[in-house]
């Protein structure tokens, strides 16, 4: 929520070393991150063999030996405290995969919810498809398949037409670390945030 509200503020046209100096936002977000960034860092150094994190660390692109553009570095200060075994990279890898999908998911299902306790015809309607593909099985012992799912086109509806309406991630904020050019002949510089 903080990236957010930074976007969303004067903070988000100012250079990142004047965020970083000025803003009292900055300081909130790194009090909030602190634990945050620990917990990923354990879960980078603890990750069991063939899970995704153990296997994203195993790539050149994450190792700690390798900087954010991919080129080999042999600098020893870390940065955010973070150990030599575990690259920034990484840890922003294992940030995501273990928050911003958890919390997505969760925004999208509330949001859902909401909307169909608004809606009551339509709460009725998408029940009757749920028991309809369950075909009266037993509700609390029933195992849900990907393909009763598919079975389900108006819940599909549903939580798309949430997402519509209330969107977890309304923009994502890329920066470059390369100049590229769109095939309409647009230079996107270095080092610029895109969204």
């Amino acid at each position: 929520m903080i990236v957010l509200a930074q976007s969303r503020s004067f903070w988000y046209l100012l250079p990142r070393s004047v965020y970083k100096a000025f803003s009292p936002m900055y300081r909130e977000e790194e009090r909030t991150m602190g634990p945050i960034r620990e917990f990923a860092q354990l879960t980078c150094e603890n990750a069991m063999p063939g899970s995704p994190l153990a296997l994203l660390s195993q790539r050149n692109s994450h190792s700690p030996s390798h900087n954010n553009n991919g080129a080999a570095t042999n600098t020893a200060p870390r940065q955010n405290n973070i150990p030599a075994n575990v690259s920034k990279d990484l840890l922003d890898e294992a940030i995501t995969l273990l928050f911003a999908g958890q919390d997505t998911s969760a925004a999208t299902l509330s949001w859902t919810l909401h909307l169909l306790s608004l809606h009551p015809d339509k709460q009725e309607r998408l029940a009757k498809e749920v028991h309809s593909v369950l075909n009266g099985k037993s509700k609390t012992n029933t195992l849900i398949l990907k393909s009763m799912i598919s079975q389900m086109p108006y819940l599909d509806a549903v939580i798309k037409e949430s997402m519509r309406l209330y969107p977890v991630a309304p923009f994502i904020v890329r920066k470059l670390t390369t100049d590229i050019t769109i095939p309409n002949d647009k230079d996107l510089p270095t080092n610029n945030n895109h969204h």
